[in-house]
Order: C-alpha cells, then sequence, then structure tokens
C-alpha cells in the first residue's frame, strides 16, 4: 500500500494522498467516466517523480476498449506533465490511435522539431503511411520553423503541383470510380477512426 507513492519527495508530500485518490479514481469504474476522467486530468497536475502515474496515463491512452473521451484526457494530461517518451510512444503507436486522438498528439509533436522527429523517421522508414498525416498536417510540417523539420516534410510530403489543369487532375481519379467498394472494410474503419 503506497509504495510507489513513498518516493515522491518530501516537497510533493502535500500531494501523496490527493495523487492515490487520482489513481484509483483513473483506474476506477468503468462505468463512471466523469469520474475516470476526473482522475486523469488531476494525475496531468500533480507531481509524479516514480512516473506511476505516466505508466497508468500511457495505459489509457493506448488501451482501444478505453473510451475515446478518456484517451483524450490522458494524452492531455501526459502532454501536461512533460512525459519524456511521449513522442516516441505517439510515434510508434500512430497507426493504432483513433484519428481525433492523432489530430491532438499532431499539434503537440508538430509543437517541436525534437518531439516531431520520432514520427518522421516512423514515416521515412515506411512503419507509419503517411496517408495518416493529413494535408493541413503536412503543410504545417513543409512551414516549420525548425529548417531541418522543414526539409524532412518537404521530402515526404511534396507540395501539390501548381498550375496542373483541373481536367488533368480528374482524369488520374477516373480509375478509383471503377473500384469496386467493400462495406465492413469501410464500416472498420469507420469505428477505428472514430
Amino acid at each position: 500500500e503506497g509504495s510507489s507513492l513513498s518516493s515522491i519527495p518530501d516537497s510533493a508530500a502535500p500531494w501523496k494522498p490527493f495523487h492515490r485518490l487520482a489513481l484509483q479514481y483513473a483506474e476506477g469504474n468503468p462505468d463512471r467516466l466523469d469520474i475516470r476522467n476526473t482522475g486523469v486530468v488531476f494525475l496531468g497536475r500533480c507531481p509524479d517523480p516514480d512516473g506511476v502515474a505516466q505508466g497508468i496515463l500511457q495505459s489509457l491512452l493506448l488501451d482501444s476498449e478505453e473510451p475515446l473521451p478518456l484517451r483524450q484526457s490522458a494524452l492531455e494530461a501526459l502532454q501536461r506533465i512533460n512525459a519524456s517518451a511521449l513522442p516516441t510512444v505517439l510515434a510508434e503507436s500512430w497507426t493504432d490511435l483513433p484519428a481525433s486522438v492523432r489530430t491532438n498528439a499532431f499539434s503537440f509533436l508538430a509543437g517541436r522539431a525534437e518531439r516531431i522527429g520520432p514520427l518522421l523517421d516512423r514515416i521515412e522508414s515506411g512503419s507509419v503511411d503517411r496517408k495518416l498525416v493529413s494535408v493541413g498536417q503536412a503543410e504545417s510540417l513543409r512551414d516549420h520553423k525548425d529548417a531541418s523539420t522543414r526539409e524532412r516534410a518537404t521530402k515526404l510530403f511534396p507540395p501539390p503541383e501548381k498550375g496542373v489543369p483541373r481536367a488533368t487532375v480528374v482524369e488520374r481519379y477516373q480509375a478509383a470510380l471503377k473500384l469496386k467498394g467493400d462495406s465492413e472494410r469501410g464500416k472498420a474503419a469507420f469505428i477505428k477512426g472514430t
């Protein structure tokens, strides 16, 4: 009981009871999303010198069985506690994250060149499909304040051709109109993305 909390320095001692309660709330009753979310938010605001909260928050973020709002809150809490491994964790899990979580994660990663690096590495290696980065996100990387990030992004996401006649563009996509759809795959993709 409380062994992980015993390593919190004395300056953080006043937080121990709240930290313990927040951990219980975050991992608590699956039917009480409001209480679990409160625990997650609080974990992002209190000292976590031993990394217990970080581990729990990462588990909540990456667990596809957890409700989307809780996963979003876990991402925000991890950003707040400045989890140093978060950029790598996000890059490694990119294909498994719901689209809305990826959107928020991208905003966090793109904020600093050292944070976006692991995702760009994974895209360059082919382990993350470049299509999982939106046109707007690719554009923001091509305009990034860091020259190295701009250069990498321009290679990975070349800017669209300018001056190409509309008819030429439409012609390029005509073959896609003849493809046969698969409603079950579409449904699965939709569910995964929400």
